[in-house]
């Protein structure tokens, strides 16, 4: 999805952990304070990347901040219910990480999760991320239903960028 969105609008695709810090990844997943730490890293480096070519092109982002929040929420919490309750500052954006635009979360259906992922999965583990998510407000995100085929998502998603940006998605920001 993400290649096909980067293809459409001429722009980056891009992925967190960022390569420079990729090969880092094993080396910080000793403790939950190791793994907070080197995916806090991994967003800012995303971030100065991103800075380096927005202004030239549009850019898409598989795993930032919002990911990394609502799988570290789903984790401590038993229930969706015992998530922080709407408003809470912790569904705040940090006010010194690139805000992006938008946010997709592509929502697939639990049989759908199981034969794409490799990790334990279960509903309620979702659940939780998907609240999280509804929960989350700037940026806005956007969620998808993608137990559908890929085109039917993928179209759910250009029809929202061009309800944003119009059809030519115009980049006209300013370098940093």
């Amino acid at each position: 999805m993400l290649r096909r969105l980067a293809q459409t609008y001429q722009g980056y695709a891009l992925q967190n952990p960022p390569r420079c810090l990729a090969h880092l990844k094993n080396s910080f997943f000793g403790t939950k304070f190791e793994r907070k730490a080197y995916l806090s890293l991994c967003n800012y480096a995303m971030a100065f990347d991103i800075q380096s070519v927005w202004h030239l092109h549009p850019v898409f982002l598989s795993s930032y901040y919002y990911d990394h929040l609502s799988f570290n929420l789903a984790w401590g919490h038993d229930k969706p219910e015992d998530l922080p309750p709407i408003g809470s500052n912790i569904y705040s954006w940090p006010e010194d990480l690139l805000v992006p635009d938008l946010v997709v979360l592509l929502n697939a259906h639990r049989s759908i999760r199981n034969r794409i992922s490799t990790t334990k999965d279960n509903y309620l583990f979702q659940r939780k991320i998907v609240t999280s998510f509804e929960r989350f407000s700037d940026p806005p995100v956007l969620m998808v239903n993608a137990t559908n085929f890929f085109e039917d998502s993928f179209y759910k998603i250009k029809n929202q960028i061009q309800k944003l940006w119009g059809y030519t998605m115009s980049i006209n920001v300013p370098p940093p």
